[in-house]
């Protein structure tokens, strides 16, 4: 009879082990997934960060031959200005100057968003509202950064709608009044980040 018993128990303690080992093993499969997913979302958040910078550059050295062409026409209306008198010429060298002072002015806020830092603006933003989502914090960065609904729904491989909805959840979140959009909310976030940091 006690043969039995211990066989019995034996048996009941061993299904009890195995079972513990498989759950173990289970919960290390879980682990496993969660950090090759973690690690994968941010190889992605990594080659975003990339493209961004590198569409923000291009974008730079555009503005900059705007900025060289339109000089050079300014240089030239101002020749001709002197060799004929005409009063259009006048108009069209204010005009000029006017959109090279908007060019330059684009070309600095091209710049401020150069140096954004994706981890300091998420701390931001968590700062302002600690239960935006991960996916609602990229949406914020991308639309600082100038991108179009459609822009950020292919760079994200997500809908243009799920864009939306996360620029309005992430707007509720951070209390953005009404008047404002989340592009302008994240630029004047930055730049106010930007003269705290001067001052």
């Amino acid at each position: 009879m006690i043969p039995y018993l211990l066989s019995g128990s034996t048996l009941f303690i061993s299904a009890y082990l195995f079972r513990c080992l498989k759950n173990q093993k289970s919960r290390n499969n879980k682990l496993q997934h969660l950090l090759i997913k973690k690690t994968s979302q941010n190889d992605c958040l990594k080659q975003q960060i990339a493209f961004l910078e590198n569409k923000i550059s291009q974008n730079f050295l555009e503005r900059q031959k705007k900025i060289t062409e339109l000089e050079h026409l300014e240089n030239n209306l101002k020749n001709l200005s002197r060799s004929e008198e005409t009063l259009n010429i006048s108009k069209y060298t204010l005009l000029l100057k006017s959109r090279i002072a908007k060019e330059k002015k684009d070309i600095s806020c091209l710049e401020e968003l150069n140096t954004l830092n994706f981890f300091k603006m998420k701390k931001l933003l968590l700062e302002r509202s600690k239960n935006l989502t991960d996916g609602e914090i990229n949406n914020c960065i991308l639309a600082g950064l100038g991108l179009s609904l459609k822009d950020c729904a292919c760079l994200l491989n997500v809908s243009v709608n799920a864009i939306k909805m996360s620029r309005y959840r992430a707007k509720n979140k951070l209390r953005i009044p009404s008047h404002l959009c989340l592009k302008e909310f994240i630029q004047k976030m930055h730049c106010q980040n930007m003269e705290i940091k001067l001052l």
